[in-house]
């Protein structure tokens, strides 16, 4: 593998000129050396999955990713993937040098092809393995607002609830009503879906919008919001819990160890929340907070400690 390592390297830093006859060299000591890593480092170049896998974990481990999305974006990965294996897709570059390669006798394109369908089918049996997880929460792929909802749409998550949360009060529903307020989103929906697309709104951003148009014009959403609630309440992973784990430990060690609880959530939420603003955009939602504000400027913050309870390290000599 180290062999491997330097001539990669040492290839990486020739001129463009040179680089077509060396990777033949590297390639040869390889296949000579190592068979089996030459096989697996074939179908691993050749195979132009990398960057669509990455973009889909990437999103997927996201913090406000519900676990819906998530089963909406694993199945869009599964297309793609499928899509790629079904048409032979390689890209240029690759298909260049599987040419210099098949001139110097070194590649064999009924054994590559065996190699990658292979590879194909084991990535696509994991990727379904794990999306079945999710196949019960697909009803609620309506909520995402990609498409134009229905109500048959809504009916099926109606059943979901009742058959799933029967002692849980808060998902019990009126559906009269219910139905007066998905005929409202429907011509929000309407209305609002082509700017939504321009500018690839979050579903979250899409119901904040419907929300706060419903409640300028005192129009009841209630049932709806319940709806909406579960389900972009269940998290898609554990990616999320796992950075604020990560926050704590580098906040909360051995050396600063006197940390209130609440101030190492106070800390949590500002870092969670606020991370993706400038300094700018801050500053003026602190001046339309202007509750945060006095909040910020009061004294309520702080307990009085008395004398006694003061901690003063002893001076060493």
């Amino acid at each position: 593998m180290l062999d491997v390592q330097s001539e990669i390297v040492s290839f990486t830093q020739l001129p463009k000129e040179d680089k077509s006859k060396n990777i033949i060299d590297i390639w040869t000591k390889l296949k000579k050396k190592y068979p089996l890593m030459y096989e697996c480092t074939m179908v691993a170049l050749a195979l132009p999955t990398t960057q669509v896998v990455c973009d889909t974990v990437t999103k997927i481990e996201g913090d406000k990713i519900s676990a819906c999305e998530v089963a909406e974006e694993l199945e869009i990965l599964v297309g793609k993937i499928k899509n790629r294996k079904n048409l032979n897709f390689l890209t240029t570059n690759i298909l260049s040098l599987l040419n210099d390669l098949k001139n110097n006798n070194m590649y064999y394109e009924n054994s590559f092809k065996k190699s990658t369908d292979l590879f194909y089918n084991t990535f696509l049996s994991y990727v379904e393995k794990w999306g079945c997880y999710f196949d019960q929460l697909k009803i609620f792929r309506w909520v995402q607002l990609i498409n134009f909802p229905t109500w048959e749409n809504v009916q099926k998550c109606i059943k979901f609830l009742m058959e799933n949360n029967r002692n849980n009060s808060n998902t019990k529903l009126d559906e009269d009503n219910l139905f007066d307020e998905f005929s409202h989103v429907e011509q929000i929906f309407k209305s609002r879906i082509h700017e939504w697309q321009k500018n690839s709104a979050k579903v979250e951003v899409k119901w904040y919008e419907i929300f706060e148009y419903t409640k300028a014009h005192n129009i009841d959403t209630t049932n709806i919001s319940k709806i909406v609630e579960y389900s972009l309440a269940i998290p898609g992973t554990n990616a999320a819990v796992e950075r604020i784990f990560s926050t704590i430990n580098v906040l909360w060690t051995d050396e600063k160890n006197r940390f209130l609880v609440e101030t190492i959530k106070s800390i949590i939420i500002v870092k969670t929340h606020f991370k993706n603003l400038s300094c700018n955009e801050f500053y003026n939602i602190l001046l339309k907070e202007t509750r945060l504000l006095d909040e910020i400027g009061s004294a309520q913050k702080y307990t009085k400690t008395s004398k006694e309870e003061i901690y003063v390290p002893s001076s060493s000599k």
